[in-house]
């Protein structure tokens, strides 16, 4: 009897997947909503965080539809881009940040590190 490989946009891959699409549209969004801000400064730095996530969560995305070898690096990079952006504005503001932030990105990191899914799936 042969065992059937794992492999495919499929599983429990598609929840980073769907989050990755929404990312995108919150960071288009809120790139767009950052011209009507007045205040320069808030405006290049809105601007710079939302542009990069944008750069970061389509190369993601592109790469995962692709295959390609170099999805899961650039998924994990997705991945921690928000904690990164919530560290650096809390800092700013003077917040404290919240830990629980960064339990997702732990989880699905672990995840494209082991998965035997994304293994077989990003192997080109």
């Amino acid at each position: 009897m042969e065992v059937k490989k794992i492999k495919g946009l499929g599983g429990w891959l598609v929840l980073p997947i769907l989050g990755f699409i929404l990312s995108l549209l919150v960071c288009s969004y809120y790139f767009l909503d950052s011209f009507q801000i007045v205040e320069i400064n808030w405006r290049i730095f809105n601007l710079l965080i939302f542009g990069s996530g944008m750069f970061v969560y389509a190369t993601a995305l592109l790469l995962m539809f692709h295959e390609s070898r170099h999805a899961p690096a650039w998924a994990i990079m997705a991945l921690w881009h928000w904690v990164i952006v919530e560290g650096i504005t809390s800092s700013i503001m003077e917040v404290p940040g919240d830990f629980s932030l960064i339990l997702g990105p732990i989880f699905w990191t672990a995840y494209f590190i082991k998965s035997k899914r994304v293994k077989n799936t990003f192997v080109n």
